[in-house]
Order: structure tokens, then sequence, then C-alpha cells
């Protein structure tokens, strides 16, 4: 809880500290931030991360995510897989996951 927290506290401040005063501004000029958090049973957690490493990267790429940070935290004994993903804009992102959940591979 505490790394989450943390993270939190890290993306809040990263959204706060570059904003114009202008809301026009801030729609044009900032990009769309999604933060994923999937939690991991531990048996699986080396599948789980070669897959992601192997497949998953991989595909991302194909479809213009890009992958601010990755990390692992441990939340109340479970294993959580945290992803910090941004897009220039919320149609690129739409595309992106579009792209991607359609992508047969």
């Amino acid at each position: 809880m505490k790394h989450l927290f943390t993270l939190s506290m890290l993306i809040l401040g990263y959204f706060t500290l570059g904003q114009k005063d202008s809301k026009e501004n801030i729609s044009t000029l900032q990009p769309i931030h999604q933060l994923r958090i999937y939690e991991i049973p531990k048996e699986n957690k080396q599948v789980f991360h070669d897959r992601f490493r192997d497949h998953a990267l991989r595909i991302m790429k194909k479809y213009g995510f890009t992958i601010v940070a990755i990390r692992e935290s441990e939340f109340q004994e479970k294993t959580e897989f945290v992803c910090l993903l941004e897009w220039k804009d919320e149609h690129a992102m739409t595309i992106s996951w579009e792209g991607f959940m359609a992508d047969k591979e």
C-alpha cells in the first residue's frame, strides 16, 4: 500500500505541476496518462512477466503504446504489476487500445 500511495502521489504531482492557466491549453498540450494495476498470483509471477516481455510489449509497441514506467509492488500479501502508459491525446489512446484488443496475436 505504501508503494502504491507513493506512486499515486508522484503521478498527481506530475499532472499538477505542469498545468497552465488556460484549460484550453491544458487539453491541447498535455498527454493522456493511464495507470494500470494487475494482480499477479505468486505462483504465476514469472509466467506473467515472461508473457508481458515476450508478447504484450511487442504488440503494444505495434499500436503506439508509450510505457512511461513499469513497477511491481506488494499489497496485502499480493503481488501487483503497475504500468503507467502515455498517449498524445484521447483519440490516440482509443485507437491504440482498439488495435491491441483486436489483434489476433
